[in-house]
């Protein structure tokens, strides 16, 4: 294809390359044909309007197909010098139509015998300037205009790709303008330009990750303008904005999705792929690309004007000029992603325009050739409009997890030998925690999950109703057919959460990261007995950790429920004395003990040394010198009452028959005594 090649990227989900070369395309026709008036020197002229071959491209969404080079019918309309129609002498406007060749013979435009325009005969009067031209607008009045600007304000209302054109014994051709100047000894060859352009887009997979795989769904052209203009003055075709526009329209969207009115070649990709844990009762389907996939749509002009993008990657609808990006002309690809056995369903926006960068402007009579060619799996480009997960579950919107999990689970599972698909792995405390943290409640509902933690007698599970961790001791029956779940570990472009400064651990950023409908935005004072299923229950999207002082001994010692709650309300910044801070919440905790071997060494839990263990075991209460727990400000609400609340052990000494208890989330009576950490949000 003749043209230059630019490479771009083309979304946040994968990296593409975009090779676009418009072209500009003459269209001419051809008719011969009289009209009555004063005569100038020499009388009649053939008058031929010849177009450029130009090879035919079938429009899928135009069943009749388009005749791109051939001409119907002709108005003429004689101008003077002035710009207005010209009066014969019977005082009536030199306007007049010429139809296609009849079948009988009758007809006034002879057809090229190539197929390419037709000729006609024309007598321009003495006034006459030049001869305006105006084909394939059948059912049309010009008879009224009086001068070229009221042709020029003659527009078409566009409410779809067929609206367009002039259909004609079942076939489609499109709108074209052509001035001639009648001039002794000049040439008598007009060219017809075409009132629209050209879209193509040739759609192809080129991956160098082996494995992967693209499947397309769906292909539509987006928020076309409104309103076609038969004719405009060639020196304004390149002033924007055009046309006015309060509303815009979309073409018909072609889908490979195996519905009734699908194209041919879908694939059931479940099947096609062998993707594990897709949505149950849900279908995925699209046309995996091999070789390229060739679509053309023929476009209103919409001239928007220069957008403010620095570069390829920036073209989307927050760099569109002037605030109008809901009048500017996108293409929408929808698909489906294979990589390491995760498939996710991906919308991405292409902003049509005359480069790759900040040029948002379709003009007639141009032909826009994009080659898009799906590269790789990448989030760095922001035309993405939106990617779903299909066989898992992502707790952040920017692609940056530390693991996923499968969207639905392998049901029961024996204790002993839960089993996943190949590639897939039975969840880690840390990773459960983190989902738990994260309000997965509505996903997983009230299942038990086994995790990955074992030994000959025991296997923790966690309650993800509650967020309860607990081992199961088979040796004295304590286990039950819970529910397997499958993980994955994931490389996004960044990793949420993470830990700033040494002791802020940070969900969410002004980059994106954990859902925000997952997370507590602002600054948040805790109620009273709030428990694990209020929403006050959830992870602030900053927060930050107090300092940990093994010899002091107002940080390091045991206290009830409310004492705990008080000393962290009053508590104060050993460095600068600021105060704000408070309990974690039941999720909060969590999420530390997830991520509390990257926080700082002055602010890591303990788990081992310093006063912990002086105290010895009581009647009472025979773990208090043993574990390291720490309270939560979430009550315990699965105990009917306000007088439990959640704990999290963070441990390293063994319990006969169980094991290693760090890590163990469960209710204390809030009279009991455990450690506590205080917490403050950060904006």
């Amino acid at each position: 294809m003749a043209g230059y090649m630019t490479t771009f990227k083309m979304n946040r989900l994968w990296r593409n390359m975009l090779f676009f070369a418009p072209l500009l395309l003459l269209f001419a026709g051809c008719t011969k044909e009289e009209i009555s008036g004063r005569s100038i020197a020499g009388g009649s002229m053939s008058v031929l309007l010849r177009p450029d071959p130009v090879k035919q491209v079938t429009v899928k969404s135009i069943a009749a197909g388009v005749d791109e080079n051939s001409i119907i019918n002709v108005c003429a309309i004689q101008i003077d010098a002035d710009g207005n129609v010209v009066t014969g002498s019977a005082g009536t406007p030199l306007i007049t139509s010429y139809p296609y060749n009849d079948p009988d013979g009758k007809g006034t435009i002879t057809p090229a015998a190539d197929g390419l325009g037709g000729s006609l005969l024309i007598r321009a009067d003495a006034q006459t300037s030049e001869v305006l031209f105006i084909a394939n607008t059948a059912g049309v009045d010009f008879s009224n205009v009086k001068n070229k600007s009221d042709i020029a304000a003659l527009v078409k209302s566009i409410s779809n790709e067929e609206s367009l054109v002039t259909n004609y014994n079942n076939a489609n051709y499109l709108p074209m303008t052509g001035i001639w100047r009648p001039q002794a000894g000049g040439s008598n060859e007009v060219k017809m330009t075409r009132a629209v352009a050209k879209l193509e887009i040739n759609l192809a997979f080129g991956s160098e990750t082996v494995g992967d795989a693209f499947a397309l769904s769906s292909i539509q052209v987006r928020q076309v303008a409104n309103t076609m203009q038969y004719y405009r003055d060639p020196a304004t075709i390149d002033i924007y904005p055009y046309p006015d526009l309060t509303a815009t329209t979309d073409y018909a969207v072609l889908l490979y999705d195996g519905s009734q009115n699908s194209l041919d070649g879908y694939s059931d990709l479940e099947k096609k792929w062998g993707a594990f844990y897709m949505p149950a009762g849900d279908k995925c389907y699209g046309k995996i690309l091999s070789a390229a996939e060739k679509f053309s749509w023929y476009l209103p002009e919409n001239a928007r004007g220069i957008g403010s993008a620095a570069n390829q990657w920036e073209k989307n609808a927050d760099s569109a000029p002037n605030e109008e990006a809901e009048y500017c002309t996108y293409l929408e690809i929808k698909g489906f992603y294979l990589t390491d056995g995760l498939v996710e369903e991906v919308v991405y926006n292409v902003y049509i325009g005359q480069n790759n960068t900040d040029d948002f402007n379709i003009l007639r009579n141009r032909h826009y050739i994009m080659n898009v060619t799906v590269k790789d799996k990448d989030l760095v480009d922001t035309r993405v409009e939106e990617y779903t997960p299909q066989n898992y579950i992502d707790y952040t919107d920017n692609d940056s997890p530390w693991f996923v999990v499968a969207s639905r689970g392998d049901g029961a599972a024996d204790w002993q030998n839960p089993t996943v698909s190949q590639g897939w792995n039975i969840p880690t405390k840390a990773q459960m925690m983190v989902a738990y943290a994260y309000n997965y409640t509505d996903i997983f509902g009230t299942n038990i999950l086994w995790l990955n933690e074992y030994n000959s007698t025991t296997r923790w599970s966690i309650n993800m109703e509650i967020g309860e961790i607990l081992p199961n001791d088979g040796s004295v029956g304590d286990v039950q057919s819970y529910q397997a779940r499958a993980v994955k570990s994931y490389n996004g472009s960044d990793r949420y959460p993470y830990v700033q400064d040494g002791n802020i651990i940070v969900s969410r950023d002004e980059n994106g990261g954990v859902k925000s409908d997952y997370i507590r935005e602002g600054q948040w004072s805790p109620g009273e007995n709030y428990n694990e299923q209020s929403a006050d229950n959830k992870v602030a999207a900053k927060f930050e950790v107090a300092p940990f002082t093994v010899d002091d001994s107002e940080n390091w010692i045991r206290r009830t429920w409310n004492e705990a709650k008080e000393y962290c309300e009053n508590y104060t910044d050993p460095e600068d004395g600021s105060g704000g801070w408070r309990m974690p919440t039941q999720r909060e905790l969590m999420l530390i003990y997830a991520i509390n071997g990257e926080l700082d060494e002055n602010y890591r839990f303990r788990t081992t040394g310093g006063k912990d263990y002086s105290g010895e075991p009581s009647e009472e209460h025979p773990e208090l010198a043993q574990h390291i727990y720490y309270w939560t400000g979430t009550t315990d609400g699965t105990q009917g009452n306000v007088n439990n609340a959640w704990s999290v052990c963070f441990c390293n000494d063994e319990q006969p028959g169980r094991g290693v208890l760090s890590g163990k989330t469960e209710g204390y009576g809030k009279t009991e005594y455990n450690f506590v950490r205080p917490v403050r949000d950060v904006e």
